[in-house]
């Protein structure tokens, strides 16, 4: 949105600067009647311009309003239960306003309404849970491609042998 963001975790807070490196605002710990940010990690703006914050100390996603004021959060507790997060790691959202939450704790991509209701959970236990390994970050293109990036330090397959190039 033309806007830089740093994740301040010495101080609590998000720090909004203009393109040109001019301080513009910051939002503060105390927001939404006392919400407090834990480790903020990934972050993105929507299409209204809103802000939305991964904080993986409080697993959950917290979303604010293009001036810094707090709109809902996201996330029902700390836990594997359907709406619950885990090692929340990065944010991304969809052009019909879905909003994904990367959890690295549960290795898995959850999915929330433009409202903050729980829908589902893209990658779940089974077969296709063990292609997330420490998931660390989440795109999402306007045409609907997913793309989630991982650490390969704890891949345990080919890698890198079988791709010299990566």
């Amino acid at each position: 949105d033309g806007r830089i963001y740093v994740g301040d975790q010495g101080y609590g807070c998000i720090q909004v600067y203009k393109i040109n490196g001019v301080y513009s605002f910051s939002i503060t710990n105390g927001f939404g009647g006392g919400q407090s940010f834990g480790q903020q990690r990934g972050m993105i703006t929507d299409r209204a311009g809103n802000l939305y914050v991964a904080d993986h100390g409080n697993n959950c996603v917290y979303e604010f309003t293009s001036n810094g004021a707090y709109i809902q959060k996201f996330g029902l507790g700390t836990g594997t239960n359907n709406g619950q997060l885990s090692g929340v790691m990065d944010v991304a959202v969809s052009v019909n306003g879905q909003v994904y939450v990367l959890e690295n704790a549960n290795n898995r991509l959850s999915v929330f309404n433009a409202n903050g209701t729980f829908n589902n959970i893209l990658v779940n236990s089974g077969s296709l849970s063990s292609q997330l390994t420490s998931p660390v970050g989440v795109a999402i293109s306007d045409g609907g491609t997913i793309v989630v990036a991982q650490n390969f330090t704890s891949y345990q397959g080919v890698y890198p042998s079988q791709y010299p190039n990566c």
